[in-house]
């Protein structure tokens, strides 16, 4: 037998064998990837998709083996498939594995086109012949869905605990934090602040005679009143009982007393049309500079809307603290 016959022989049995082995371990992967709960792809240096387990192809819509020597650009969203190819490359030229939760807000298509939130981990499979990739691709629409809901959850809870029940004003506390947050913007940056304490005037009467549900229709028409008619940056808050305070954030006195004139006229106007026998009291302190602490800034507006209350009620009484030297 000639040598070069038996050499060229063994080394052609050599290749079957190894295709044959090669064949038997692709079966053998295919088979543990359908075992997998995820979506499992393989994927070669041309971005062909070698393998696919069947979750993969019922996440994206496809029947089965219908994925098969199609490039995974396919099940990117069509807005992405010109930036997708480089990445593929990227990732074969600097082959490296990928946990999921690393890249955020991917997507993928269906076959239908219509796109859904995935995650994806990457990691590189060195064979004796190329440089494959797999992907494991989940998706996460409900856990998207579920951390939505939880952080709508904490909003609520959130707005809630800032938020006077009854009216929908700013609780006293959260009032306090924000003008806390003024002071503190007033002295770095100089620009001036107004905050009004407003009081019913014969509140007490319209709970005696009507009753409390009446008493609390009234304060939750004043506060709607208020709001519709002071900018968003503004903010009402419930101070307790029948005592409001408006926070007018980098407002001088001029502008603040066009607005408090206003809204003090369709406030009456609001209690008039209802029947309620109520007016207000309004003490007033716009402050440009020299303020300490909240406390201090209600304390005087809180003065002067009982200067109002000793003057026969139903004005308003304004005052300027500070200089903004």
């Amino acid at each position: 037998m000639d040598k070069t016959v038996g050499i060229e022989g063994k080394a052609l049995m050599s290749s079957v064998s190894t295709k044959k082995t090669m064949e038997s371990t692709i079966a053998s992967f295919s088979s543990i990837m359908n075992l997998i709960p995820d979506a499992v792809l393989v994927v070669d240096g041309e971005s062909m998709v070698i393998l696919a387990n069947l979750q993969a192809h019922q996440m994206f819509g496809y029947q089965d083996g219908e994925l098969l020597g199609q490039n995974i650009d396919m099940l990117v969203p069509q807005s992405k498939r010109s930036f997708h190819g480089g990445h593929v490359a990227k990732f074969f030229a600097q082959p490296s594995r990928r946990s999921m939760g690393s890249a955020m807000a991917l997507l993928g298509s269906r076959k239908d086109e219509s796109e859904f939130p995935v995650d994806v981990m990457l990691g590189p499979m060195a064979t004796n012949t190329e440089l494959l990739v797999m992907c494991v691709v989940r998706d996460v629409s409900e856990i998207q869905k579920t951390h939505e809901a939880l952080k709508a959850a904490l909003e609520r809870e959130q707005c809630m605990a800032r938020t006077d029940s009854l009216t929908g004003a700013a609780n006293s506390r959260y009032f306090y934090d924000l003008l806390e947050r003024e002071i503190e913007r007033n002295r770095r940056y100089k620009h001036p602040f107004t905050v009004s304490y407003i009081d019913l005037d014969n509140f007490k009467q319209v709970n005696d005679q009507f009753g409390h549900s009446e008493g609390d229709a009234v304060l939750r028409s004043m506060v709607e009143c208020i709001q519709q008619h002071i900018r968003k940056c503004d903010v009402i808050g419930r101070m307790g009982g029948d005592e409001f305070a408006l926070l007018f954030p980098e407002t001088d006195s001029a502008v603040a007393n066009s607005v408090l004139s206003k809204v003090q006229k369709t406030l009456l106007e609001d209690m008039r049309i209802n029947g309620w026998p109520v007016t207000f009291s309004i003490g007033t302190l716009t402050c440009r500079g020299g303020a300490e602490t909240p406390d201090e800034v209600i304390r005087v507006a809180d003065a002067l809307m009982y200067e109002v209350k000793h003057s026969g009620k139903n004005a308003i009484k304004y005052s300027v603290y500070g200089s903004s030297d």
